[in-house]
């Protein structure tokens, strides 16, 4: 694997976006600032109650940043005493393109989703996009059926489409003056990752894969699978630790191991793996140990077992 990558936390600020993007020149807009609306087939509103129901190609530009909203039909609601937006549904063909500052980088970046529906409901403190869900960041792009986030609790999941498993593939190094977008043709730094579901903990800064987990390092040509892995991050969105739980199997092109647990530590670019562990370079030398420890990069070769843990060795003799 590598030495870091920037975290996939931030896709669920999208969803913050998108609650926002649909606000109707709400007080907090800067000075001069203003959100267009227009539909090309009809729009209903009820001040009454606060409802505003666009249909036919609908679209919300946000003027200081540039971010948009296109869909086939879109439905808000409004507090009657705040006017903050309680509830908002877009649904069909949905299209957002969010403009952000990114706050380490001090650089503008545009992330954008492609979906059948987003939702936010203020009520239940929810935020979704459902239906053939992609979203292309400068640092990632994900494939899945939903993208659940609690606004209350910070968690969220993100599932899979039906036969296929949630695809999230992301650079683990990106240059911090990079400004091109996110492009699956240049695998330099490229990690593929898939699982059956992901989970986020925002206040632990952690995502959790589950089922069927598999991670591709294109740089090392390294894949490991297992049944579980948790992704710890710093305050800055970078990868600082992988676990991998659950028959653990690691492959590079000069050596092969197995494992009950695998601890990928990112600062020290070591692997430790645990349990049942076992370790075979190409043509050479096989390792049986409960505990084994190895740097990531199978050209520097460092092969250890744990203090006073027993090791068994064999080595090909020509």
């Amino acid at each position: 694997m590598g030495d870091k990558l920037k975290s996939l936390i931030p896709l669920f600020r999208i969803l913050l976006c998108f609650t926002g993007a649909v606000q109707f020149c709400h007080t907090t807009l800067l000075a001069n600032d203003f959100i267009s609306i227009s539909s090309s087939d009809s729009a209903v509103l009820n001040k009454s109650k606060g409802t505003a129901l666009l249909n036919g190609n609908v679209e919300i530009v946000h003027k200081s940043t540039g971010s948009t909203l296109i869909t086939d039909e879109l439905f808000l609601i409004r507090e009657k005493d705040s006017g903050d937006l309680a509830y908002a549904k877009a649904k069909g063909s949905v299209k957002m393109d969010l403009n952000s500052l990114d706050e380490y980088e001090q650089l503008e970046r545009t992330t954008h989703v492609i979906c059948d529906q987003a939702l936010y409901d203020k009520i239940k403190a929810v935020a979704e996009l459902k239906g053939n869900v992609e979203v292309i960041s400068h640092d990632y792009k994900i494939n899945a059926d939903i993208v659940y986030y609690d606004l209350e609790k910070e968690t969220g999941r993100i599932t899979e489409i039906p036969g296929k498993k949630v695809r999230m593939v992301f650079y683990k190094n990106r240059p911090q003056a990079e400004t091109k977008a996110f492009d699956l043709t240049d695998t330099q730094g490229l990690v593929d990752g898939q699982a059956i579901e992901i989970k986020l903990n925002k206040k632990l800064n952690k995502l959790i894969f589950q089922g069927d987990v598999r991670f591709f390092d294109h740089d090392e040509k390294a894949l490991f699978t297992s049944k579980k892995a948790d992704l710890f991050f710093n305050n800055k969105d970078e990868l600082e630790k992988i676990i991998a739980y659950g028959n653990v199997i690691l492959s590079q092109p000069q050596r092969n191991s197995a494992s009950d647990r695998a601890d990928f530590d990112y600062l020290t670019e070591i692997v430790t793996l645990t349990g049942n562990a076992r370790l075979k370079e190409v043509d050479q030398l096989e390792v049986f140990s409960s505990v084994i420890r190895l740097h990531m990069d199978e050209t520097k070769g460092m092969v250890e077992s744990g203090v006073h843990v027993p090791v068994k060795m064999k080595a090909k003799v020509d």
